[in-house]
């Protein structure tokens, strides 16, 4: 079976063919991926320190695919202990506990592929604060993958959302439902602030999935099987968009990778 690996803290991420078939209760022949900061972190040995690595250590978050049973799902695999060995960059893996949901109708695999660890992560945030028709949200990052989920579940909920960014980001922005793009360094007074740049606590509510000045984290993905099902369930009624910017081949993750330190806007596919 082909995968993408990390065969030693000191080698650079590969496509192997010799892995084998994955076993499990619920195997999931996956159909389209994506990277996400995490990734670039655990493939260049940052999550050395913080947990013990076998190798060869199967890369990647996000899934989109079909079970043997024939559904669509999506999902991630969470990025903590002990599921760092576990990734989903590959051609079948096995779903052993939760963050697993039907795929929504309305995404494509390669949409649905992108979805699962950012939009849970947006949405965990938005929970968080829980805007209110009217309210001013200001969301600092909003162009990133993340930032595209925040921005659209709270116009969802009826909140006008600030946004601080580039003068080229505007356009982006604004199809996201963004009402007032403002200069990069600016913040504006808001109800509640989503922070994904910065995770130093500011404003009377915040929420942020970055570590605070204890180390602490305000909004953690992993924390929350459930919240798949709930992404899945707000994108059908609310016709949430997942912003591909860039797509590449299953062959190509590599190239994904490099391009995710240029990455600016939306979310980078893997299909």
């Amino acid at each position: 079976m082909k995968a993408w690996t990390l065969d030693a803290f000191d080698a650079a991420p590969g496509l192997r063919d010799d892995l084998p078939e994955p076993e499990g209760e619920l195997i999931v022949a996956v159909k389209a991926t994506s990277v996400n900061p995490v990734d670039m972190w655990v493939a260049s040995g940052g999550m050395g320190a913080f947990a013990e690595h076998v190798f060869p250590v199967t890369l990647g978050r996000d899934f989109a695919g079909v079970t043997d049973a024939g559904e669509e799902v999506f999902g991630f695999i969470p990025p903590v202990w002990p599921n760092v060995h576990r990734g989903a960059w590959a051609e079948r893996i096995a779903v052993t506990e939760g963050f697993i949901a039907p795929k929504p109708a309305a995404l494509s695999m390669a949409e649905a592929g992108a979805a699962g660890l950012a939009g849970v992560t947006g949405l965990l945030a938005v929970e968080a604060i829980a805007p209110q028709p009217g309210e001013r949200i200001l969301v600092v990052g909003a162009t990133g993958g993340v930032g595209a989920f925040v921005v659209q579940l709270c116009v969802a909920a009826g909140a006008k959302v600030i946004a601080p960014a580039l003068e080229i980001d505007e356009a982006y922005l604004r199809g996201l439902g963004v009402e007032d793009v403002v200069a990069r360094e600016e913040r504006p007074d808001a109800d509640a602030v989503i922070d994904l740049v910065a995770g130093a606590p500011y404003g009377p509510r915040f929420a942020s999935p970055l570590p605070d000045d204890t180390g602490g984290y305000g909004v953690d993905a992993s924390s929350d099987p459930g919240a798949v099902a709930r992404l899945g369930a707000a994108i059908e009624e609310h016709g949430i968009r997942v912003p591909i910017c860039e797509a590449f081949t299953f062959g190509q993750v590599e190239l994904a990778l490099e391009a995710l330190g240029e990455h600016k806007q939306g979310k980078l596919s893997v299909a």
